[in-house]
């Protein structure tokens, strides 16, 4: 299993980094995989458009992205992911300093 972060979804949305975003965009294989994020969390765990988007937000305006990629390290290494999917060098270091 491999982890993706965050920041290749973002550069997936954004294409705000070309060289990133082709990249990216290899792994994803549809862009409807976003719709379906979306119906999900509207449909299924009743979530209100406004609350979705205001979750994409603060996630994406956030200035405590410490503690989420500590999160999603922990994470990862709790799954005994083999990679750590990252365009964050500095994120992929710790990541194989703690493997």
């Amino acid at each position: 299993m491999n982890f993706v972060d965050t920041n290749y979804f973002l550069r997936y949305l954004l294409q705000d980094i070309s060289n990133q975003y082709t990249i990216a965009k290899r792994l994803f294989t549809s862009s409807i995989v976003i719709f379906e994020l979306y119906w999900v969390l509207t449909k299924y765990y009743k979530k209100s458009e406004k609350e979705v988007l205001n979750a994409i937000k603060q996630m994406v305006e956030s200035s405590n992205l410490g503690l989420q990629d500590s999160f999603n390290l922990v994470y990862s290494l709790e799954k005994n992911t083999q990679d750590f999917i990252t365009f964050d060098s500095k994120l992929h270091k710790a990541f194989l300093a703690s493997k």
